[in-house]
């Protein structure tokens, strides 16, 4: 392939900026532009957004166009008006992750990255989490060393399933009383105003000996999923781990609530939950995940580049706050005490939301 000079319109899909044109110009040279990168943006905008290619002006004299390029190959094109920038489109073109490896012309700045699962719970998803999840306790050193802790809250829920099919065994264990060696998980959740099983003065010795899995609500199900899935053996939930109604038992861990979440492995945040009966796995929970589905970009190249290789597979999808999150939004982020949870984005990072 002949080497070619960075693209003023689309920056060649390098990290940085590309020019910024009036609104009109942007939109013609780059529909013209012979640039791979700008052809592949064009097809991109064809498909996830025709009408904005279909605008025949700009909305307001003056404004212009700018194309920008961050991190995994996100492109986002700006509109600038008196130096104030609104981003208008924000599209990821990727190479998708795979075990087998790629053949084919392949675009030296689009980096590879995973795919949305289609649903919450698909295997795609659980795949990805225990891949993350072994490469943060392998690869992170500073994750590893909270690893194997010598803390545990003083009680924990015990999970134990001896089969994919078997019957699911929960009880409540008091940690001082015994000798645990695997992490726990935590979860924070809304508990919402609907009444769910708890632990009170009334049922805590019942709950020491078992606790039907059929009596969880369904967040609180999906959280024993997660642990069966990524082989952890014990969960902490607050309704379930405090004696409810007991001033004495509400003071003892109020004042380790941070180091509770703190020292788990990870934290379950059912953010898009607004009540303990909401799942958040399966095709019942609320997801958006449909607005972040990816498609196929087919590219046509000239001859004389092509020669005798195809192109590599290449996706793109929308992005947004839901992709790539600063913060995650939803019911659970309008609950204060929820900010004791640090929330960590590195499966994000690694290309895929999950």
């Amino acid at each position: 392939m002949k080497e070619l000079s960075k693209c003023h319109l689309c920056n060649s899909f390098e990290i940085g900026y590309g020019d910024t044109l009036q609104f009109d110009e942007w939109i013609s040279e780059i529909c013209s532009s012979k640039c791979l990168y700008c052809r592949l943006l064009v097809k991109g905008l064809q498909i996830l957004c025709p009408a904005f290619l279909q605008q025949q002006t700009g909305i307001h004299p003056g404004q212009e166009l700018m194309a920008s390029i961050g991190e995994k190959t996100r492109v986002m094109i700006t509109r600038v008006r008196n130096d104030r920038r609104r981003r208008e489109i924000d599209i990821q073109f990727y190479y998708p992750i795979s075990e087998t490896p790629h053949t084919g012309l392949r675009l030296q700045n689009i980096a590879e990255a995973g795919n949305i699962s289609p649903n919450p719970g698909h295997p795609a998803m659980w795949e990805l989490l225990q891949r993350s999840l072994l490469q943060c306790l392998d690869e992170h050193p500073q994750c590893r060393s909270h690893q194997g802790p010598s803390w545990y809250p003083k009680r924990l829920l015990q999970i134990d399933q001896q089969s994919e099919e078997g019957e699911i065994s929960i009880k409540l264990i008091d940690t001082q009383d015994q000798y645990l060696t695997g992490p726990y998980i935590a979860l924070s959740h809304c508990w919402g105003l609907e009444s769910f099983i708890r632990t009170t003065q009334t049922n805590l010795e019942s709950h020491y000996r078992a606790i039907n899995h059929s009596d969880l609500p369904r967040t609180f199900k999906d959280t024993v999923t997660v642990a069966i899935k990524l082989k952890i053996s014990y969960i902490w939930i607050d309704s379930l781990c405090i004696v409810q109604g007991s001033k004495e038992d509400w003071a003892r861990h109020s004042q380790h609530m941070g180091i509770i979440y703190e020292k788990a492995l990870f934290v379950v945040a059912a953010v898009a939950s607004a009540a303990s009966s909401i799942p958040f796995l399966g095709n019942e929970a609320p997801s958006t995940r449909a607005d972040y589905q990816s498609t196929v970009i087919e590219m046509e190249l000239d001859d004389n580049m092509a020669g005798s290789m195809n192109p590599s597979r290449i996706m793109a999808r929308n992005c947004g706050l839901d992709l790539f999150p600063f913060w995650i939004s939803g019911p659970l982020e309008k609950r204060a005490w929820a900010w004791y949870v640090t929330l960590d984005y590195e499966v994000y990072r690694n290309g895929a939301m999950v």
